[in-house]
């Protein structure tokens, strides 16, 4: 960091070290053996194309977008309290639907995180 570095490069940074948080949890769960075969965005980032292709890139894996993206956090709030309740997992918990007129975001082969600038 330098006098040069802007308020945008200070937010990149941020926003680049979630991604790789995310790169470091991705393999520590291949270390113990699990091999998440979906990458699912929600939430208010899932909104932003740009965080989603940096963390394509970051994890070098795809990330697809489900409908109601922003509503997922909420959703799993809920199906974890209809569990909490004893209703049956078969009903609670579904596989979402990706929007088919959102392209997914596979990793770039630029380099960079967002990819090109």
């Amino acid at each position: 960091m330098t006098s040069a570095t802007s308020r945008d490069d200070l937010a990149y940074a941020v926003v680049e070290g979630v991604g790789f948080s995310f790169a470091d949890g991705l393999a520590a769960l291949r270390e113990a053996g699990a091999m998440p075969q979906r990458r699912l965005a929600i939430g208010g980032c899932a909104r932003a194309d740009t965080w989603l292709q940096l963390m394509a890139n970051a994890l070098g894996l795809a990330i697809d977008k489900p409908l109601g993206a922003d509503v997922g956090p909420a959703l799993g709030a809920a199906r974890l309290a209809s569990l909490s309740l004893g209703l049956p997992l078969d009903e609670i918990i579904k596989r979402p639907p990706v929007h088919p007129g959102i392209p997914r975001h596979p990793p770039d082969s630029q380099p960079g995180l967002a990819g090109p600038k």
